[in-house]
Protein backbone atom coordinates (compact mmCIF):
# COMPACT_ATOMS: atom_id res chain seq x y z
CA UNK A 1 0.00 0.00 0.00
CA UNK A 2 1.51 3.68 -1.25
CA UNK A 3 1.78 6.14 1.70
CA UNK A 4 1.72 9.94 1.25
CA UNK A 5 5.15 11.36 1.86
CA UNK A 6 5.94 13.76 4.96
CA UNK A 7 7.96 15.71 3.01
CA UNK A 8 5.42 16.57 0.54
CA UNK A 9 3.21 17.31 3.58
CA UNK A 10 6.03 19.63 5.05
CA UNK A 11 6.05 21.36 1.75
CA UNK A 12 2.24 21.48 1.58
CA UNK A 13 1.83 23.16 5.14
CA UNK A 14 4.70 25.12 5.04
CA UNK A 15 3.69 26.80 1.63
CA UNK A 16 0.64 27.66 3.22
CA UNK A 17 1.98 29.47 6.50
CA UNK A 18 4.54 30.68 4.15
CA UNK A 19 1.65 33.09 2.58
CA UNK A 20 -0.08 33.49 5.94
CA UNK A 21 2.76 34.94 7.82
CA UNK A 22 4.32 38.05 7.06
CA UNK A 23 7.81 38.30 6.85
CA UNK A 24 8.81 35.02 8.89
CA UNK A 25 6.70 33.43 5.56
CA UNK A 26 9.56 33.84 3.54
CA UNK A 27 11.54 31.56 5.48
CA UNK A 28 8.33 29.47 5.61
CA UNK A 29 8.20 29.74 1.54
CA UNK A 30 11.72 28.95 1.27
CA UNK A 31 11.19 25.97 3.41
CA UNK A 32 8.59 24.56 0.97
CA UNK A 33 10.06 25.02 -2.27
CA UNK A 34 13.01 22.69 -0.81
CA UNK A 35 10.67 20.62 0.91
CA UNK A 36 8.62 20.12 -2.53
CA UNK A 37 11.58 19.52 -4.76
CA UNK A 38 13.04 16.84 -2.58
CA UNK A 39 10.18 14.96 -2.04
CA UNK A 40 9.42 15.51 -5.64
CA UNK A 41 12.37 13.41 -6.60
CA UNK A 42 12.10 10.62 -3.54
CA UNK A 43 8.32 10.07 -4.87
CA UNK A 44 9.74 9.49 -8.20
CA UNK A 45 12.66 7.14 -7.12
CA UNK A 46 10.10 5.03 -5.19
CA UNK A 47 6.82 4.27 -6.48
CA UNK A 48 5.30 3.03 -2.88
CA UNK A 49 5.07 7.23 -2.29
CA UNK A 50 2.32 9.51 -3.14
CA UNK A 51 1.54 12.77 -2.55
CA UNK A 52 3.30 14.28 -5.93
CA UNK A 53 0.05 16.95 -6.23
CA UNK A 54 0.96 18.53 -1.92
CA UNK A 55 4.88 18.66 -3.21
CA UNK A 56 3.85 20.33 -6.22
CA UNK A 57 1.24 22.69 -4.55
CA UNK A 58 3.76 23.17 -1.77
CA UNK A 59 6.44 24.24 -4.46
CA UNK A 60 3.93 26.92 -5.92
CA UNK A 61 2.81 28.54 -2.91
CA UNK A 62 6.55 28.86 -1.23
CA UNK A 63 7.44 30.53 -4.97
CA UNK A 64 4.19 32.54 -4.45
CA UNK A 65 5.03 33.12 -1.08
CA UNK A 66 8.26 34.64 -1.98
CA UNK A 67 6.87 36.72 -4.58
CA UNK A 68 4.51 38.55 -1.99
CA UNK A 69 7.56 39.21 0.41
CA UNK A 70 8.84 40.85 -2.31
CA UNK A 71 5.98 42.75 -3.33
CA UNK A 72 5.80 43.40 0.22
CA UNK A 73 9.06 45.02 0.46
CA UNK A 74 8.85 47.18 -2.68
CA UNK A 75 5.58 48.72 -1.32
CA UNK A 76 6.88 49.20 2.40
CA UNK A 77 10.24 50.69 0.63
CA UNK A 78 8.60 53.13 -1.71
CA UNK A 79 6.23 54.17 0.93
CA UNK A 80 8.89 55.69 3.42
CA UNK A 81 12.12 58.23 2.16
CA UNK A 82 10.50 58.96 -1.38
CA UNK A 83 10.70 55.72 -1.73
CA UNK A 84 11.80 53.82 -5.10
CA UNK A 85 9.80 55.66 -7.65
CA UNK A 86 11.05 58.72 -7.02
CA UNK A 87 7.83 60.52 -5.99
CA UNK A 88 7.64 63.79 -3.76
CA UNK A 89 8.48 63.92 -0.38
CA UNK A 90 5.87 66.47 1.81
CA UNK A 91 7.54 67.62 4.68
CA UNK A 92 4.81 70.36 5.97
CA UNK A 93 3.17 72.38 3.34
CA UNK A 94 5.96 72.81 0.84
CA UNK A 95 6.71 69.43 -1.73
CA UNK A 96 10.51 68.59 -1.33
CA UNK A 97 11.99 66.66 -4.17
CA UNK A 98 14.33 63.60 -3.42
CA UNK A 99 17.86 64.33 -4.22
Amino acid sequence: MAKTSGLAIGSLVTGILGILIPFVGGLLAITAIVLGIISMKQIKKDPDLKGRGMAIAGLILGIVGIVLLIVGFIVIGSGLGGGLFGSTVTMGATPVQPA
